[in-house]
């Protein structure tokens, strides 16, 4: 790494850097950018930017492994006896969470449990949870009491398992925050508020 251009190094690591941030630019682009950048330098070889990679990569010793809730839940869902609508529900849910700072906020498996606790106990009607009305009306409550053994094993489970409750009913919050956010948005709304908003800045100048 000691000889290598610095530019090269500089470029490659814009491009690791994007991948952390799960904002990956294709590398072809990188490399445009680079040479448009510093065209002088003769950056034009995507092979080079690969092997800077690794380099840097081991430089760091980095380990580009990436923990997500998805394993968490297939693990857990067969012994949990979830049905494939309850498991999808829940893959839905995970999907969700991205929308959100709790990838920050909570380990993976704490989303894969309040993901699963929200599609077995409170089993809203909505496939993509966008209502927060439906999670906690008295139908969706009636629904997951008619549902005691399962709701049993997932508690039980719960409990032996030792997880952090407090860390669980916290995320449930925010994953109804986030509904309750959904359910009131209106893009019509947004745009009005933006376009009032940008107005009373220009008449401020």
């Amino acid at each position: 790494m000691r000889r290598t251009n610095p530019y090269l190094v500089m470029t490659t690591a814009v491009y690791v850097a994007c991948k952390v941030e799960e904002c990956p630019i294709h590398i072809r682009l990188v490399l445009a950018e680079a040479a448009r950048q510093w065209p002088e330098l003769g950056i034009n070889d995507i092979s080079k930017i690969g092997e800077c990679e690794f380099h840097l990569i081991s430089t760091m010793s980095a380990r580009m492994i990436v923990h997500h809730p998805y394993r968490t839940l297939n693990d857990l869902a067969p012994g949990l006896s979830m049905s494939t609508e309850e498991t999808a529900l829940s893959q839905n849910i995970i999907n969700d969470h991205y929308n959100t700072d709790m990838p920050l906020m909570y380990p993976p498996h704490i989303i894969a449990v309040t993901a699963m606790f929200l599609a077995v106990v409170l089993r809203p009607t909505q496939s993509n949870l966008q209502a927060h009305a439906a999670a906690t009306s008295s139908p969706a409550i009636k629904s997951a009491l008619d549902s005691p053994n399962k709701i049993a094993r997932l508690t039980d489970w719960m409990a032996a398992s030792q997880i952090d409750i407090q860390a669980v009913m916290a995320a449930t919050q925010e994953f109804l925050s986030l509904y309750e956010v959904w359910e009131n948005y209106g893009e019509r709304a947004c745009k009005e508020a933006i376009s009032r908003f940008m107005k009373d800045a220009q008449l401020g100048k």
